[in-house]
């Protein structure tokens, strides 16, 4: 007896171990056992009702047009259970993997949609307004169009990767999150958010247009931005940019509009076009630039367009310009300057909160 519950104590303590770290593992991802649910065997295939669906195996759509699986229902999970769902290719008709138009609270998770001519997932209505998707650990790779374009508000992108797609890698509207996701090589942005979304921990790279593009009132926090043919990251107005590191993008490193806060971003080699409106961290009107290690940037490393902003506290070194004021009736403080040609620009204007020093 003694050693039947000791045995069983050491079964249930790994149990109870395995079972904690699958938690911490897959913490967003709660995935249902085969069997549980609707199962998904063929394609084209459309959900009419609430629920839990999965794949049985990867499926390939040969079809134009049309859609592989379209959601018609509103509280659906699609669990791709590992598997591909497959389209004719990038080039080839107008058909999506997953559509929706209108729908709430669909999720989307763990497996790859690759190859069709439109969207990888994309919930079409800007009408009516979808609300609350949920999209992770989802590869959507080499789709004509974007890998996954929602409209409306409210949506998760987590943990997914959007690679070689036409148009935005991930394109999620009002008060979105997308979070420790990749998205390299589309065709215009990497990541287009907001207004009111928050973009954390992402990795955007090698993309047609912005790496991150966010609207007006979005936090844009902790992400790599590299190589990309516009800016890094353009943020609207209101904006929060903080601790990203901005390396190698065409235009600006970062582009700010008004009323932005930036601070502890790192910002280097950046507007290789060399634009007089661009810069390695460029801002309008308002706004605080605290904090922000600056280096190498092509004519600018800091560029204040308008007034009424606060400089403090940047390391600015090995550009032509360090600090660069365009308009009269800013406040600069404690900033260091190094190996530019110039360290500080048109500061005649300026309020000299003191502490500025070149070496």
């Amino acid at each position: 007896m003694k050693r039947c519950l000791g045995i069983l104590c050491l079964f249930l303590s790994v149990l109870w171990i395995v079972s904690a770290g699958v938690a911490h593992a897959d913490f967003y991802v709660v995935p249902a056992p085969r069997g549980v649910g609707t199962p998904i065997s063929a394609v084209p295939y459309t959900i009419s009702g609430s629920g839990h669906y999965y794949l049985t195996k990867s499926l390939s759509y040969t079809g134009m047009a049309g859609n592989a699986i379209t959601v018609d229902a509103d509280n659906v999970t699609l669990d791709l259970m590992g598997f591909s769902l497959i389209g004719p290719g990038k080039a080839v008709g107008t058909a999506s993997g997953v559509y929706m138009y209108g729908r709430e609270n669909v999720t989307v998770r763990n497996g790859t949609v690759r190859d069709f001519g439109a969207y990888g997932i994309t919930d079409g209505s800007q009408q009516i307004g979808s609300t609350d998707h949920t999209f992770m650990y989802v590869n959507v790779l080499n789709n004509g169009n974007s890998g996954i374009e929602v409209y409306g508000s409210n949506h998760h992108v987590i943990r997914c990767k959007a690679v070689n797609n036409g148009r935005h890698g991930i394109y999620a509207l009002t008060g979105s999150i997308v979070k420790e996701s990749i998205c390299n090589n589309n065709g215009i942005d990497g990541i287009h958010a907001g207004p009111g979304a928050t973009v954390s921990g992402n990795t955007s790279r090698y993309n047609g247009s912005n790496g991150i593009y966010a609207r007006e009132a979005s936090a844009i926090i902790q992400n790599t931005v590299r190589n990309n043919t516009h800016s890094g990251i353009q943020a609207g107005n209101y904006c929060t940019v903080v601790n990203n590191t901005s390396n190698g993008n065409t235009l600006s490193g970062v582009y700010a509009e008004s009323y932005v806060t930036a601070t502890g971003n790192t910002i280097v080699d950046n507007n290789a076009n060399n634009l007089e409106h661009h810069a390695g961290l460029r801002v309008s009107w308002g706004s605080i630039i605290k904090g922000n290690t600056l280096s190498l940037n092509t004519r600018y490393n800091i560029r204040v367009w308008g007034s009424d902003n606060a400089v403090e506290e940047n390391l600015v070194t090995q550009s032509a310009a360090g600090l660069y004021f365009v308009s009269n009736g800013n406040f600069y403080a404690n900033n260091r300057a190094s190996g530019n040609t110039t360290d500080y620009v048109n500061t005649a204007g300026q309020t000299n909160g003191g502490g500025n020093y070149s070496f």
